[in-house]
């Protein structure tokens, strides 16, 4: 049996929030002015879940929804980021992963998103080594305050600053 619920849902952990809600209610946080409230279907168990600030998603992996299905099993090719805003926000990526409004990894719900390009910048993976290449993005990416040249390449090292447009991230390659 199913039951309707009326909110915002959080395009980041997938909790339904009030409908007034101005950020998600859940752990993440996440401001919720652009999301707008709607009746989602959802059965008992998930209504029940949800309203309780569970959330299956999160406790597989990070925290912003990829347009690819998430896996639950290991990667050994696997880095991570996390806003430098939120360092609870853990986002997963893997070679060949495209960051942007529109990408991969689909940053539009954090907080000025509209500066940072729809496929800004890709995350490439040799050997052991992480690389990211800005995508001739718009406002630019930065390495530790130096900007990138459009396609680009930059190796990366654990807990450097990318920064697209005003948003950064923090790097850990495990």
């Amino acid at each position: 049996m199913s039951e309707g619920v009326y909110g915002k849902k959080c395009p980041v952990c997938g909790h339904i929030n009030d409908e007034i809600a101005m950020v998600c209610a859940n752990n993440c946080q996440v401001n919720m002015l652009r999301v707008t409230a709607q009746y989602h279907k959802v059965s008992e168990q998930e209504h029940l879940a949800t309203s309780l600030g569970e959330n299956k998603e999160s406790s597989i992996q990070g925290s912003i929804p990829k347009k690819r299905q998430p896996t639950v099993k290991a990667i050994a090719c696997v880095a991570r980021i996390y806003p430098e805003f939120n360092p609870n926000l853990i986002i997963e990526i893997k070679d060949g992963d495209t960051i942007g409004r529109e990408g991969d990894i689909d940053v539009s719900s954090l907080p000025r998103s509209e500066f940072i390009s729809r496929k800004h910048a890709t995350f490439i993976l040799e050997g052991s080594s992480w690389h990211i290449r800005d995508n001739n993005s718009m406002n630019g990416t930065k390495i530790n305050f130096k900007k990138l040249e459009p396609h680009q390449v930059v190796k990366l090292n654990d807990g450097d600053r990318i920064s697209l447009a005003d948003t950064t991230f923090i790097f850990k390659s495990s």
